[in-house]
């Protein structure tokens, strides 16, 4: 895991990490966030962990999509395009917010298999729009971690209650996707947490 955490935080490219359920995915991610901080003299700056939910981010250490962008549950509008909403959501940022995303330089997102089409394309455009703004001369990088078999992504459902989005909208729809990842995947195999 050392060596593996090392590899990817020293790269210069995204990586996508997929395995079945226990094959250590969530473990990967703290040895990431540990090394990066190593790598920088125990600073955070520049490192965000952030996955979709309030659970699925205090297991990874980190905190929601929703808080690290600054937006409130329900801010997406459906009537616009992904695009076209990720530039809505940005323009309405605070300049403190933006200026984060700017100086990001390291995204670990867990449990990416729970994170919409909609809300992937709203991260990515954002970070993109801070830094030619802002720090155009530094680029940002993402590890995604998660496992499309498992859990779908969330809408909101009636009454505010959060149901399973069964339209199949999720992160590898976004157009983010494919530009970020191509073929850069890991898959984990070893299925460590039935070991004990």
């Amino acid at each position: 895991m050392e060596r593996l955490s090392s590899s990817i935080v020293r790269r210069k490219k995204n990586l996508f990490v997929t395995g079945g359920g226990g094959v250590g995915k969530t473990h990967l991610l703290h040895h990431c966030a540990n090394r990066f901080r190593d790598d920088h003299n125990s600073r955070r700056d520049g490192l965000h962990v952030v996955a979709p939910t309030g659970v699925a981010a205090a297991m990874a250490g980190g905190v929601t999509l929703h808080a690290y962008l600054r937006q409130a549950a329900g801010c997406f509008d459906e009537t616009l395009s992904e695009e076209e909403d990720a530039e809505r959501l940005y323009s309405s940022m605070d300049e403190h917010t933006q200026r984060r995303l700017a100086l990001t330089f390291l995204v670990l997102l867990d449990e990416v298999s729970m994170v919409s089409s909609r809300m992937y394309t709203v991260l990515c455009y954002c970070i993109d729009k801070a830094h030619e703004e802002a720090n155009s001369d530094e680029s940002w990088r993402i590890a995604a971690f998660g496992d499309f078999h498992q859990l779908p992504p969330v809408q909101r459902g009636n009454k505010d209650e959060d149901s399973y989005d069964t339209r199949g909208m999720y992160a590898f729809k976004s157009a983010y996707w494919k530009t970020q990842f191509g073929n850069e995947q890991l898959e984990l195999k070893y299925v460590w947490r039935q070991e004990d």
